[in-house]
């Protein structure tokens, strides 16, 4: 039996093979998925000390005179609109599986920063014979 050191050396090598294929980022996308599943069975999505403020930007996002334009001046508009159109669409029901792929998408793609920066940063800082 190869020792511990060995072995462990294979399996990341083989998990830096499939990072470089295409596969690699899907299955980083379905294990980030897993993990928010098993994360909102602990804890579910549910309405946050900020989520009427969101929705007042939402609502008043095209009025020419809102009603409450503070809300709108310190708050991004990308927030507002994802959490408005994610309570439109379907009355709520598809809230939880677009932020599990909202979730999901960031974590892949920081995932596959880190290793394509790490990559970068070896070969730059390679020695040269």
């Amino acid at each position: 039996m190869p020792p511990l050191t060995t072995r462990s050396a294979r399996g990341l090598a083989s998990l830096e093979r499939l990072a470089d294929r295409p596969l690699g980022a899907v299955v980083l996308f379905l294990a980030a998925i897993a993990v928010y599943a098993f994360r909102a069975i602990g804890w579910p999505l549910v309405a946050g000390r900020d989520l009427d403020e969101y929705l007042y930007g939402y609502i008043q996002f095209l009025d020419w005179d809102p009603l409450l334009p503070w809300s709108m001046l310190f708050r991004t508009p990308v927030t507002p609109i994802v959490a408005g159109v994610s309570l439109d669409l379907g009355g709520g029901i598809l809230a939880e599986p677009l932020m599990a792929a909202l979730s999901a998408t960031a974590h892949a793609t920081t995932e596959l920063e880190w290793l394509f920066s790490f990559r970068l940063h070896c070969l730059c800082t390679r020695p040269t014979a």
